[in-house]
């Protein structure tokens, strides 16, 4: 019998592998660094971990250290490794500052990464953290005028047609009603701006947006239609306006 292993079966063997398993793994070979370490395979891996349904639930503990715990160890008392954000680069993750972390929320998760605000007078921190492979990056800076009337509102998803992860940022002046729409293109590397709010949208919920099939959604006012729904296309970058549920 062959001692060795088929080369076309070892991406399917490591696809199934856990995350902890494949970092040590890499250091086996530059041929199974470069495999591990390709876009496919990352999607591979993904998808498989992700048809095992294995929950997780990402908590921030009174020393406001994040850790990501399973659910069934929260639930049946099983171990499970945790994982925190480093503390070791900058303000923006120094996760001991109480201070910098009472304001800040969770944008968004999806496919594997976590996006992250810290929010400061005039300017906002994002950060996208992948908490399985204990990395995180933090984005370019987004200085914002100072001003009481402004505010913030963000969405994270991902764009399936371009392999693009994005973070939108909405900023609302409602003084002057004015609107702006910001987006951060992972594959870019950079913010840059683009279409406006539909019509005359005077408020928005304050909670990140919803993402369903690649779009995110928002719930907006106006003072004579009511509530409904703004919803932005992450592949065509466009808005549109839905109609809000019936509450009744």
């Amino acid at each position: 019998m062959d001692r060795y292993i088929p080369f076309h079966l070892i991406p399917e063997i490591l696809s199934k592998l856990p995350v902890k398993s494949l970092l040590k793994f890499k250091c086996v070979s530059k041929s199974w660094l470069a495999l591990i370490s390709t876009p496919q395979f990352i999607k591979a891996h993904l998808n498989y971990q992700t048809s095992l349904n294995n929950q997780s639930l990402l908590v921030l503990e009174n020393n406001c250290s994040f850790k990501y715990r399973s659910v069934n160890s929260l639930l049946y008392g099983q171990a499970s490794p945790h994982v925190l954000i480093p503390q070791d680069e900058g303000a923006l993750t120094t996760t001991n500052d109480r201070h910098l972390w009472r304001y800040f929320e969770i944008v968004g998760c999806c496919e594997g990464l976590i996006c992250i605000c810290v929010f400061r007078p005039r300017q906002s921190y994002f950060l996208l953290w992948n908490p399985s492979i204990r990395k995180y990056k933090n984005l370019p800076e987004l200085i914002l005028p100072s001003t009481a009337s402004l505010s913030v509102i963000s969405g994270f998803g991902y764009d399936a047609s371009s392999d693009d992860y994005k973070v939108v940022v909405l900023v609302m002046n409602a003084k002057y009603s004015r609107h702006g729409t910001l987006v951060y293109s992972s594959k870019a590397g950079a913010w840059r701006r683009i279409a406006d709010l539909p019509g005359d949208t005077s408020y928005l919920s304050s909670g990140p947006g919803v993402l369903v099939e690649g779009k995110l959604h928002f719930l907006a006012k106006e003072t004579a239609r009511g509530a409904y729904i703004v919803s932005l296309d992450l592949a065509t970058e466009m808005y549109r306006e839905l109609e809000a549920p019936n509450p009744n």
